[in-house]
């Protein structure tokens, strides 16, 4: 099974499971904002060229930036904010599983704009800690 088809697999299973075992009605979007059905949210979770909005590396901290599909936020719309449908999380290392931060947006824009305030926290962070400890 190539690694496209496994991520498909997973990302369906994951979907359906949650679709199973929530009492809230969850609603899936596009990364436009548009409402998706689960199995058109699955068939576009096909690649995760998708799902990846930007993903930047510096000096050993990974921050990602994706579009989950997923209102994060049942019936958020109706009373509250939109709908939380792109999520950036910082991590440690290029593989690293611990996130340090994470932030949700509406839009494709506000996400991207929300991934570089958090590569220029990185950066900042990072580059003093270095400094600190005598390193370039």
């Amino acid at each position: 099974m190539t690694s496209e088809l496994f991520t498909y697999a997973v990302a369906s299973q994951q979907l359906l499971r949650l679709c199973e075992y929530v009492d809230a009605p969850w609603v899936f979007y596009s990364r436009a904002g548009q409402c998706l059905t689960v199995h058109e949210c699955i068939e576009a979770f096909r690649s995760m060229d998708v799902r990846q909005v930007a993903v930047t590396v510096i000096r050993g901290m990974r921050v990602s930036t994706v579009w989950t599909g997923v209102d994060h936020g049942p019936g958020q719309a109706e009373t509250g904010p939109p709908v939380a449908i792109f999520e950036t999380m910082v991590f440690r290392g290029a593989k690293g599983s611990t996130a340090y931060a994470m932030e949700r947006y509406a839009t494709e824009a506000d996400a991207l704009a929300g991934h570089e305030r958090h590569c220029q926290r990185v950066d900042a962070v990072t580059s003093e800690a270095n400094k600190t400890l005598g390193e370039p």
